[in-house]
Protein backbone atom coordinates (compact mmCIF):
# COMPACT_ATOMS: atom_id res chain seq x y z
CA UNK A 1 0.00 0.00 0.00
CA UNK A 2 2.69 2.41 0.48
CA UNK A 3 4.18 1.96 -2.93
CA UNK A 4 1.18 3.15 -4.56
CA UNK A 5 0.80 6.08 -2.03
CA UNK A 6 4.26 7.07 -2.87
CA UNK A 7 3.45 7.02 -6.82
CA UNK A 8 0.85 9.32 -6.10
CA UNK A 9 2.77 11.38 -4.05
CA UNK A 10 5.55 12.05 -6.77
CA UNK A 11 7.43 15.39 -5.53
CA UNK A 12 6.37 17.69 -8.12
CA UNK A 13 7.35 21.43 -7.86
CA UNK A 14 6.48 24.68 -10.05
CA UNK A 15 8.70 26.56 -12.50
CA UNK A 16 7.21 29.55 -13.31
CA UNK A 17 9.62 30.62 -16.22
CA UNK A 18 9.64 26.90 -18.11
CA UNK A 19 5.50 27.62 -18.55
CA UNK A 20 4.52 28.34 -21.91
CA UNK A 21 2.71 31.67 -22.54
CA UNK A 22 0.37 29.93 -24.49
CA UNK A 23 -0.57 27.21 -21.84
CA UNK A 24 -4.39 27.25 -20.91
CA UNK A 25 -4.37 26.43 -16.99
CA UNK A 26 -8.06 26.59 -17.02
CA UNK A 27 -8.63 25.15 -19.86
CA UNK A 28 -6.37 22.27 -18.81
CA UNK A 29 -8.65 21.84 -15.79
CA UNK A 30 -12.17 22.11 -17.33
CA UNK A 31 -11.23 19.39 -19.65
CA UNK A 32 -10.21 16.94 -17.10
CA UNK A 33 -13.02 17.54 -14.98
CA UNK A 34 -15.48 17.70 -18.05
CA UNK A 35 -14.55 15.31 -20.73
CA UNK A 36 -12.37 12.96 -18.24
CA UNK A 37 -12.68 12.71 -14.99
CA UNK A 38 -16.72 13.30 -14.43
CA UNK A 39 -17.69 10.97 -16.94
CA UNK A 40 -15.14 8.20 -15.73
CA UNK A 41 -16.53 8.41 -12.15
CA UNK A 42 -20.07 7.96 -13.12
CA UNK A 43 -19.56 4.85 -15.31
CA UNK A 44 -17.67 3.55 -12.15
CA UNK A 45 -20.31 4.58 -9.93
CA UNK A 46 -23.45 2.90 -12.32
CA UNK A 47 -20.92 -0.49 -12.36
CA UNK A 48 -20.74 -0.77 -8.72
CA UNK A 49 -24.94 -0.47 -8.85
CA UNK A 50 -25.39 -2.79 -10.94
CA UNK A 51 -23.32 -5.02 -8.63
CA UNK A 52 -25.86 -4.81 -6.23
CA UNK A 53 -29.23 -6.81 -8.05
CA UNK A 54 -26.92 -10.22 -9.13
CA UNK A 55 -25.54 -10.63 -5.52
CA UNK A 56 -28.60 -9.88 -3.57
CA UNK A 57 -30.28 -13.20 -5.89
CA UNK A 58 -26.93 -14.72 -4.91
CA UNK A 59 -26.40 -15.42 -8.49
CA UNK A 60 -22.69 -16.18 -8.35
CA UNK A 61 -22.72 -16.01 -12.72
CA UNK A 62 -24.15 -13.20 -13.18
CA UNK A 63 -22.07 -11.39 -10.73
CA UNK A 64 -18.79 -12.64 -12.12
CA UNK A 65 -19.88 -10.77 -14.99
CA UNK A 66 -20.45 -7.52 -13.36
CA UNK A 67 -17.86 -7.71 -10.80
CA UNK A 68 -15.59 -7.63 -14.62
CA UNK A 69 -17.29 -4.70 -15.53
CA UNK A 70 -17.35 -2.76 -12.54
CA UNK A 71 -13.15 -3.67 -12.42
CA UNK A 72 -13.08 -2.16 -16.25
CA UNK A 73 -14.71 1.00 -15.37
CA UNK A 74 -12.56 1.20 -11.81
CA UNK A 75 -9.00 0.56 -14.58
CA UNK A 76 -10.85 3.47 -16.28
CA UNK A 77 -10.46 6.05 -13.48
CA UNK A 78 -7.77 4.79 -10.81
CA UNK A 79 -5.18 6.92 -11.84
CA UNK A 80 -6.99 10.05 -10.67
CA UNK A 81 -4.72 10.61 -7.22
CA UNK A 82 -6.67 13.48 -6.42
CA UNK A 83 -9.90 14.48 -4.14
CA UNK A 84 -12.49 11.93 -2.36
CA UNK A 85 -11.17 9.15 -3.10
CA UNK A 86 -7.89 10.07 -1.10
CA UNK A 87 -9.56 10.64 1.88
CA UNK A 88 -10.89 8.18 4.41
CA UNK A 89 -9.33 4.94 2.52
CA UNK A 90 -11.76 5.23 -0.21
CA UNK A 91 -8.89 3.74 -2.84
CA UNK A 92 -8.21 1.11 -1.04
CA UNK A 93 -12.05 0.06 -0.21
CA UNK A 94 -12.64 -0.35 -3.44
CA UNK A 95 -9.79 -2.24 -4.49
CA UNK A 96 -6.77 -3.07 -2.09
CA UNK A 97 -4.06 -3.77 -4.32
CA UNK A 98 -1.31 -4.17 -3.93
CA UNK A 99 -1.11 -6.42 -1.03
CA UNK A 100 1.98 -7.36 0.01
CA UNK A 101 1.28 -9.06 3.32
CA UNK A 102 -2.10 -11.12 2.06
CA UNK A 103 -4.55 -8.88 3.80
CA UNK A 104 -7.48 -9.77 1.55
CA UNK A 105 -7.33 -13.44 2.13
CA UNK A 106 -6.70 -13.05 6.18
CA UNK A 107 -9.73 -10.97 5.95
CA UNK A 108 -12.48 -12.63 3.91
CA UNK A 109 -11.48 -15.51 5.61
CA UNK A 110 -11.68 -14.32 9.11
CA UNK A 111 -15.13 -13.29 8.07
CA UNK A 112 -16.37 -15.90 6.96
CA UNK A 113 -14.71 -18.42 9.52
CA UNK A 114 -16.62 -16.63 12.09
CA UNK A 115 -19.92 -15.81 10.27
CA UNK A 116 -19.90 -12.63 11.51
CA UNK A 117 -23.07 -10.66 11.06
CA UNK A 118 -21.23 -7.17 10.28
CA UNK A 119 -22.16 -8.06 6.80
CA UNK A 120 -25.88 -7.18 7.61
CA UNK A 121 -25.43 -3.92 9.23
CA UNK A 122 -23.95 -1.43 6.35
CA UNK A 123 -22.81 1.34 8.91
CA UNK A 124 -20.93 -1.29 10.52
CA UNK A 125 -19.67 -2.98 7.62
CA UNK A 126 -18.35 0.39 6.33
CA UNK A 127 -16.25 -0.18 9.52
CA UNK A 128 -14.80 -3.31 8.30
CA UNK A 129 -11.18 -3.40 7.45
CA UNK A 130 -10.84 -2.16 4.12
CA UNK A 131 -9.07 -5.62 2.75
CA UNK A 132 -12.29 -7.59 2.98
CA UNK A 133 -14.36 -5.18 1.00
CA UNK A 134 -13.63 -3.83 -2.15
CA UNK A 135 -13.24 -5.51 -5.76
CA UNK A 136 -10.52 -7.51 -4.77
CA UNK A 137 -12.31 -8.68 -1.99
CA UNK A 138 -14.99 -10.11 -4.35
CA UNK A 139 -12.64 -11.83 -6.59
CA UNK A 140 -11.70 -13.87 -3.59
CA UNK A 141 -15.20 -14.66 -3.13
CA UNK A 142 -16.00 -15.48 -6.95
CA UNK A 143 -12.42 -17.18 -7.99
CA UNK A 144 -10.25 -19.22 -6.37
CA UNK A 145 -6.53 -20.62 -7.40
CA UNK A 146 -8.73 -23.43 -9.43
CA UNK A 147 -11.29 -20.96 -11.11
CA UNK A 148 -14.31 -20.34 -10.57
CA UNK A 149 -16.33 -20.32 -7.07
CA UNK A 150 -20.38 -20.35 -6.51
CA UNK A 151 -22.26 -20.28 -3.93
CA UNK A 152 -23.82 -23.36 -3.78
CA UNK A 153 -21.73 -25.00 -0.79
CA UNK A 154 -21.25 -25.51 2.87
CA UNK A 155 -20.64 -22.01 3.38
CA UNK A 156 -22.43 -20.54 0.74
CA UNK A 157 -25.20 -18.47 2.37
CA UNK A 158 -22.84 -16.83 4.54
CA UNK A 159 -20.30 -16.11 1.43
CA UNK A 160 -23.54 -14.90 -0.85
CA UNK A 161 -24.19 -12.64 2.28
CA UNK A 162 -20.82 -11.24 2.18
CA UNK A 163 -21.06 -10.93 -1.48
CA UNK A 164 -23.72 -8.92 -0.68
CA UNK A 165 -22.49 -6.80 1.86
CA UNK A 166 -19.48 -6.21 -0.41
CA UNK A 167 -21.79 -4.80 -3.38
CA UNK A 168 -24.12 -2.62 -0.97
CA UNK A 169 -20.56 -0.96 0.23
CA UNK A 170 -18.96 -0.48 -3.25
CA UNK A 171 -22.02 0.96 -4.77
CA UNK A 172 -21.90 3.68 -1.41
CA UNK A 173 -18.34 4.10 -1.75
CA UNK A 174 -18.43 4.56 -5.22
CA UNK A 175 -21.61 7.19 -4.92
CA UNK A 176 -19.57 8.92 -2.30
CA UNK A 177 -16.74 9.19 -4.42
CA UNK A 178 -18.32 11.05 -7.16
CA UNK A 179 -20.73 12.93 -4.82
CA UNK A 180 -17.42 14.59 -3.22
CA UNK A 181 -16.62 15.60 -6.88
CA UNK A 182 -19.51 17.45 -7.53
CA UNK A 183 -21.65 20.51 -5.94
CA UNK A 184 -20.35 24.00 -4.83
CA UNK A 185 -17.88 22.52 -2.86
CA UNK A 186 -17.02 19.29 -4.77
CA UNK A 187 -13.53 18.68 -5.48
CA UNK A 188 -14.58 19.50 -9.31
CA UNK A 189 -14.69 23.06 -8.02
CA UNK A 190 -11.78 23.45 -6.26
CA UNK A 191 -9.86 22.73 -9.71
CA UNK A 192 -11.67 24.87 -11.45
CA UNK A 193 -10.98 27.77 -9.39
CA UNK A 194 -7.24 27.14 -8.62
CA UNK A 195 -5.94 30.28 -7.39
CA UNK A 196 -8.61 31.88 -6.36
CA UNK A 197 -8.87 33.56 -3.10
CA UNK A 198 -10.11 31.22 -0.32
CA UNK A 199 -8.74 27.80 -2.25
CA UNK A 200 -6.75 26.38 0.24
CA UNK A 201 -5.72 23.51 -1.89
CA UNK A 202 -4.42 25.47 -5.07
CA UNK A 203 -3.01 28.31 -4.13
CA UNK A 204 -2.00 28.94 -7.61
CA UNK A 205 -3.77 27.52 -10.86
CA UNK A 206 -0.47 25.78 -11.82
CA UNK A 207 -0.99 23.63 -8.76
CA UNK A 208 -3.90 22.66 -10.23
CA UNK A 209 -1.92 21.43 -13.46
CA UNK A 210 0.41 20.18 -11.20
CA UNK A 211 -1.19 17.53 -9.80
CA UNK A 212 -3.07 16.44 -12.79
CA UNK A 213 -0.17 15.63 -14.38
CA UNK A 214 0.84 13.75 -11.19
CA UNK A 215 -2.19 11.24 -11.86
CA UNK A 216 -1.47 10.66 -15.90
CA UNK A 217 2.37 10.16 -14.64
CA UNK A 218 1.53 8.23 -11.77
CA UNK A 219 -1.11 6.04 -13.59
CA UNK A 220 2.11 5.03 -16.39
CA UNK A 221 4.14 4.11 -13.12
CA UNK A 222 1.51 2.55 -11.57
CA UNK A 223 1.23 0.03 -14.93
CA UNK A 224 5.10 -0.22 -15.32
CA UNK A 225 6.40 -1.29 -11.73
CA UNK A 226 2.91 -2.22 -10.32
CA UNK A 227 0.96 -4.15 -12.66
CA UNK A 228 4.15 -5.45 -14.95
CA UNK A 229 6.58 -5.05 -12.40
CA UNK A 230 5.75 -6.90 -9.41
CA UNK A 231 5.23 -10.17 -11.27
CA UNK A 232 7.57 -9.95 -13.48
CA UNK A 233 10.25 -9.58 -10.67
CA UNK A 234 13.58 -11.17 -12.12
CA UNK A 235 14.14 -13.57 -15.20
CA UNK A 236 15.40 -16.15 -12.54
CA UNK A 237 12.39 -15.65 -9.93
CA UNK A 238 9.34 -14.33 -11.41
CA UNK A 239 6.48 -13.27 -8.79
CA UNK A 240 3.02 -14.73 -10.91
CA UNK A 241 1.42 -14.76 -7.77
CA UNK A 242 2.19 -10.92 -7.26
CA UNK A 243 0.08 -10.37 -10.65
CA UNK A 244 -3.06 -7.82 -9.98
CA UNK A 245 -6.31 -9.92 -10.18
CA UNK A 246 -4.72 -12.74 -11.09
CA UNK A 247 -7.19 -15.36 -10.02
CA UNK A 248 -10.11 -13.76 -12.50
CA UNK A 249 -7.23 -14.06 -15.04
CA UNK A 250 -7.63 -9.93 -16.02
CA UNK A 251 -3.97 -8.72 -15.04
CA UNK A 252 -3.40 -8.24 -18.60
CA UNK A 253 -7.30 -6.68 -19.01
CA UNK A 254 -6.48 -4.19 -16.48
CA UNK A 255 -3.12 -2.90 -18.16
CA UNK A 256 -4.76 -2.52 -21.29
CA UNK A 257 -7.84 -0.70 -20.05
CA UNK A 258 -5.46 1.51 -17.93
CA UNK A 259 -3.18 2.87 -20.61
CA UNK A 260 -6.26 3.57 -22.92
CA UNK A 261 -7.98 5.77 -20.01
CA UNK A 262 -4.31 7.48 -19.95
CA UNK A 263 -3.88 7.96 -23.54
CA UNK A 264 -7.81 9.66 -23.56
CA UNK A 265 -6.53 11.34 -20.17
CA UNK A 266 -3.95 12.68 -22.37
CA UNK A 267 -5.17 13.39 -25.99
CA UNK A 268 -8.34 15.51 -23.72
CA UNK A 269 -6.59 17.42 -21.44
CA UNK A 270 -3.09 17.62 -22.11
CA UNK A 271 -2.03 17.08 -26.04
CA UNK A 272 -3.35 20.97 -26.86
CA UNK A 273 -1.02 21.98 -24.72
CA UNK A 274 1.95 20.83 -26.76
CA UNK A 275 3.49 21.85 -30.02
CA UNK A 276 3.09 19.25 -33.25
CA UNK A 277 5.95 17.60 -32.74
CA UNK A 278 5.84 16.99 -29.36
CA UNK A 279 1.83 16.05 -29.60
CA UNK A 280 3.32 13.48 -32.04
CA UNK A 281 5.80 12.19 -29.82
CA UNK A 282 3.66 11.76 -26.45
CA UNK A 283 0.74 10.19 -28.85
CA UNK A 284 3.06 7.32 -30.90
CA UNK A 285 4.36 6.52 -27.84
CA UNK A 286 0.97 6.23 -26.19
CA UNK A 287 -0.53 3.96 -29.50
CA UNK A 288 2.88 1.86 -29.39
CA UNK A 289 2.16 0.71 -25.91
CA UNK A 290 -1.41 0.41 -26.76
CA UNK A 291 -0.13 -2.23 -29.65
CA UNK A 292 2.55 -4.19 -27.38
CA UNK A 293 -0.32 -4.62 -24.62
CA UNK A 294 -2.74 -6.00 -27.63
CA UNK A 295 0.19 -8.27 -28.51
CA UNK A 296 0.87 -9.49 -24.92
CA UNK A 297 -0.86 -12.83 -23.44
CA UNK A 298 -3.95 -12.18 -21.21
CA UNK A 299 -2.45 -14.82 -18.66
CA UNK A 300 0.24 -12.69 -17.14
CA UNK A 301 1.03 -15.10 -14.45
CA UNK A 302 1.58 -17.61 -16.59
CA UNK A 303 3.78 -15.68 -19.13
CA UNK A 304 6.12 -14.40 -16.58
CA UNK A 305 7.34 -17.69 -16.30
CA UNK A 306 7.62 -19.02 -20.46
CA UNK A 307 10.46 -17.38 -21.82
CA UNK A 308 8.98 -17.22 -25.24
CA UNK A 309 5.50 -14.84 -23.68
CA UNK A 310 7.90 -13.58 -21.17
CA UNK A 311 9.38 -11.57 -23.61
CA UNK A 312 5.69 -9.82 -24.77
CA UNK A 313 5.83 -8.36 -21.16
CA UNK A 314 9.27 -7.01 -20.96
CA UNK A 315 8.59 -5.25 -23.98
CA UNK A 316 5.66 -3.57 -22.81
CA UNK A 317 7.07 -2.50 -19.52
CA UNK A 318 10.10 -0.94 -21.90
CA UNK A 319 7.85 0.60 -23.49
CA UNK A 320 5.77 2.36 -20.50
CA UNK A 321 9.41 3.40 -19.34
CA UNK A 322 9.70 5.20 -22.52
CA UNK A 323 6.12 6.97 -22.52
CA UNK A 324 7.12 7.84 -19.08
CA UNK A 325 10.12 9.54 -20.41
CA UNK A 326 8.28 11.22 -22.78
CA UNK A 327 5.54 12.69 -20.38
CA UNK A 328 8.30 14.01 -18.31
CA UNK A 329 10.79 15.29 -20.52
CA UNK A 330 8.08 16.43 -23.08
CA UNK A 331 5.08 17.38 -21.48
CA UNK A 332 5.61 18.49 -18.67
CA UNK A 333 8.11 21.05 -19.82
CA UNK A 334 5.52 22.32 -21.82
CA UNK A 335 2.95 22.74 -19.05
CA UNK A 336 5.05 23.94 -16.51
CA UNK A 337 5.85 20.82 -14.06
CA UNK A 338 8.76 19.80 -13.36
CA UNK A 339 9.48 16.23 -11.59
CA UNK A 340 11.18 14.97 -8.31
CA UNK A 341 12.09 11.22 -9.40
CA UNK A 342 11.04 9.17 -6.46
CA UNK A 343 12.29 5.73 -5.34
CA UNK A 344 10.64 3.56 -8.00
CA UNK A 345 12.29 5.38 -10.83
CA UNK A 346 14.92 3.46 -12.64
CA UNK A 347 18.13 4.74 -14.51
Amino acid sequence: MRILLSIVAIACAVTPAAVAAEVDRKAIAEAAVSSHILPAYETFSGAATNLVGPAQACNAEELRVSYHTAFDAWMGVQHIAMGPVEGDMQRFAIAFWPDTKGFVKKGVDRLIKAKDPVVDDAVAFAKVSVAARGLTALERLLYDVEGEVGFDREDGAYRCRLAQAIARDLATTAQSVIDGWRGETGHAKTLLTAGAPGNAIYLKPQDAVRDLFKSLDGGVQAAMELRLGRPLGTFEKPRPKRAETWRSNRTMRNVRISIVSLQDFYETVFAQSLEPDAREKVSSDFARAIELAERAPDAIDKAVTDPAQRFKVESLHTQLRELQKSLRLVLAPSIGVTIGFNSLDGD
